[in-house]
């Protein structure tokens, strides 16, 4: 749930013994609607209250590592579609002349170019 969330399970709760107390109820944090499937369906089997239902650690962190990837790939696609975006919109001086990206400062000389 904190891989998911980036947040600590009931932060909201001063009183440890009431965190205890909603577990043993069943309570368990609620996971955001872009929270990766996998780790969705790993944390829910970890959060077992009997010790001999959870998946061990080989297990966990198998899961883990394919979760990352899955999210690295789609967050460096996200990032290469923003980045076309931005070279569609630059205007041509904002381009370098010979490799075409984007330049992040570019200063327009007085033969014309931008350097």
């Amino acid at each position: 749930w904190e891989l998911a969330s980036r947040k600590l399970p009931f932060a909201d709760v001063a009183n440890r013994k009431k965190v205890v107390q909603r577990i043993r109820a069943g309570q368990m944090e609620e996971f955001s609607g872009d929270a990766p499937a996998a780790l969705v369906e790993l944390a829910r089997s970890a959060w077992s209250l009997d010790p001999a239902q959870r998946p061990k650690a080989a297990v966990v962190m198998a899961a883990i590592d394919r979760a990352l990837k899955v999210t690295e790939v789609k967050t460096l696609q996200e990032e290469n579609e923003r980045l076309k975006t931005q070279l569609r919109q630059a205007p041509n001086e904002f381009l370098c002349p010979i490799t075409r990206e984007l330049m992040a400062d570019p200063v327009v000389a007085s033969d014309g170019f931008s350097y």
